[in-house]
C-alpha cells in the first residue's frame, strides 16, 4: 500500500505553487491579498470556504492559460489534517480487510508503514481498529507471536471509558496469544486486570477468562491452586455448567489434566472414564482425547493389561477414523510407548515414525525429541548401525533448524554410541557441526 502525504491546507497551496511555479499574485484574483496567502501557507490562519474557492478557481485558471494539466477543488484545499488522517486510516482498514491471509507474509512491510504513520498522528481509536485487525489476520494463520504484538499495540491505546465489550474481546484474544506463546505471567496480569475492572462481565465472558487463568496456573506448575480454582468455579457457575454441558466436559478435561500433573493418576482416570460415558460416540475429537489420556495414565502406571486394551482401541480408531491433526502427536507417541512396554517392537517403530513426522510438521518439539530419543534407543539396542546413522543425520538437520536443542540428551546418546564403537571421525564431525 502506497504512503500518502498529509498536508495542511496552507501546505497544499504552497506545494501547488512551488510545483507549477505560480506566484502568489497570480492567484489572488484581485479579491484577496498576497499577505493573506502567506499567513495561510505558514499555518497562521485557517482557510475559509470563500478563500478556498477563490484560490482553487484562480489556480485552475492559471493552469488552463499555461496548458498545465491540473485541476483542483476548494474541497481538496479545505480538507484538514484530521480529516485526511481519518481517510488514510479508513483506507488502511479496507486494505487489511481485503488482504488474503495467504499473502500476509509477503505484505508484512506494509504493516511497518502503517505503524510509522499511526505513530506520527494521534488517532487513538483508528489505531485500535487497525492493530486489532492486523492481529486477527496473523492469529488466523497461527502466527501467534505477530498476533500478540499487534493485539498488544491495540491494547496500549485503549482507555477504560471505551466500549467494554470490544475492550474485553481484545484482552481475551491477547490472553489467548499469551498462553500459546507461553507468556503466562503477562496473561495472568491481563486476567487480573479484567476481573477487577470489568465487574459486570457477561457470565460466559467471566467463566472463559477464569478458565484461561486456571490454564496459566497449571502451566506454571501451581497445580494445587489450579484445582482450588476449578473447585470454586464448579460451585460459582453450577447453573451455567448445567445449561452448557460442553463447558462442563471441558472443565472436567482441565481438572483431569491438572490431576495428571500432580501424579493423581487414579482420580484423573475416573474423570476420563466418566467423560467417555457422557460424550457421544460420534464425538471423535473427545473420543480420541479421552482414550489417549487414559492410555497415557496406564503408561505412567505400567499397567500392561490396560496398555494392551487401550493401545488396541486407539490403533483401531486410527484405522477407522481420521485423527484430528492436533491430536496425532500425542496419540502416536502414547501408542508407541505402550507398544514398546508390551515388547511389540514393530508396531512401536511404526508409531514412533508417525509421531516424528507429524511432530516435525506441527513443530511439536516435545513429541519430536521424545520420539527420536526412543527410536535412537531402539536402533542402538538392536545394533542397527545403518538406522542409527540415518537418524543421526536427521538429528543434525533438525538441530540446524532449531527443532532440537544442541544440548539435548539425544546428542549425548549419539556421541556415547559412536564413542563405544571408537568412531572418532564421526564424533569430530558431530562436534564440529554443533560448534
Amino acid at each position: 500500500m502506497k504512503s500518502i502525504e498529509v498536508l495542511s491546507p496552507g501546505e497544499k497551496i504552497k506545494n501547488i505553487r512551488k510545483r507549477f511555479k505560480i506566484k502568489q499574485q497570480d492567484i489572488t484574483g484581485g479579491e484577496i491579498t498576497r499577505n493573506l496567502i502567506s499567513i495561510i501557507e505558514n499555518n497562521k490562519a485557517n482557510l475559509t470556504e470563500n478563500v478556498a474557492k477563490i484560490l482553487a478557481d484562480n489556480i485552475n485558471i492559471y493552469c488552463s492559460r499555461n496548458s498545465i494539466d491540473f485541476y483542483i477543488t476548494a474541497d481538496y484545499l479545505l480538507e484538514n489534517i484530521t480529516s485526511q488522517v481519518n481517510k488514510i486510516c479508513d483506507n488502511y482498514i479496507e486494505f487489511i480487510e481485503k488482504t488474503d491471509i495467504k499473502k500476509m507474509d509477503t505484505i508484512e512491510y506494509s504493516f511497518d508503514e502503517v505503524e510509522v504513520f499511526l505513530k506520527k498522528y494521534n488517532c487513538r481509536e483508528k489505531k485500535i481498529i487497525i492493530f486489532s485487525k492486523i492481529g486477527d489476520k496473523f492469529k488466523t494463520i497461527e502466527k501467534y507471536n505477530k498476533a500478540y504484538y499487534f493485539y498488544n499495540k491495540a491494547y496500549e491505546n485503549y482507555i477504560l471509558n471505551d466500549n467494554k465489550e470490544e475492550f474485553f474481546n481484545l484482552i481475551d484474544k491477547l490472553v489467548s496469544c499469551c498462553i500459546i506463546t507461553k507468556k503466562y505471567e503477562q496473561a495472568l496480569s491481563l486476567i487480573n486486570f479484567t476481573l477487577h475492572e470489568f465487574e459486570e462481565l457477561k457470565e460466559s465472558y467471566k467463566y472463559n477468562i477464569i478458565i484461561k487463568e486456571i490454564i496459566c496456573y497449571r502451566e506454571i506448575k501451581k497445580i494445587d491452586y489450579s484445582l482450588e480454582c476449578i473447585k470454586r468455579l464448579e460451585k460459582t457457575f453450577e447453573k451455567y455448567l448445567k445449561n452448557y454441558p460442553d463447558e462442563y466436559i471441558n472443565l472436567l478435561k482441565l481438572k483431569s489434566s491438572c490431576l495428571r500433573e500432580k501424579n493423581s493418576f487414579l482420580e484423573s482416570l475416573d474423570i476420563e472414564k466418566n467423560i467417555l460415558k457422557i460424550i457421544s460416540i460420534n464425538d471423535l475429537q473427545r473420543q480420541f482425547e479421552c482414550n489417549v489420556n487414559i492410555l497415557e495414565i496406564y503408561n505412567s502406571l505400567k499397567d500392561r493389561r490396560n496398555l494392551q486394551k487401550y493401545s488396541n482401541k486407539l490403533i483401531k480408531l486410527d484405522k477407522e477414523f481420521e485423527i484430528p491433526k492436533e491430536l496425532k502427536p500425542k496419540v502416536y507417541i502414547n501408542i508407541s510407548i505402550a507398544t514398546k512396554a508390551l515388547n511389540l517392537k514393530e508396531e512401536c517403530v511404526v508409531y514412533l515414525k508417525k509421531a516424528k513426522e507429524i511432530a516435525i510438521e506441527l513443530n511439536d518439539k516435545i513429541i519430536l525429541e521424545k520420539s527420536i530419543l526412543i527410536l535412537l534407543d531402539i536402533y542402538i539396542n538392536e545394533e542397527n548401525y545403518e538406522e542409527v546413522n540415518n537418524i543421526k543425520n536427521l538429528i543434525l538437520q533438525l538441530v540446524s533448524k532449531n527443532k532440537i536443542d544442541k544440548n539435548h540428551i539425544i546428542i549425548l546418546n549419539l556421541i556415547k554410541y559412536y564413542n563405544k564403537l571408537e568412531e572418532r571421525e564421526i564424533i569430530e564431525d558431530i562436534l564440529e557441526f554443533l560448534i
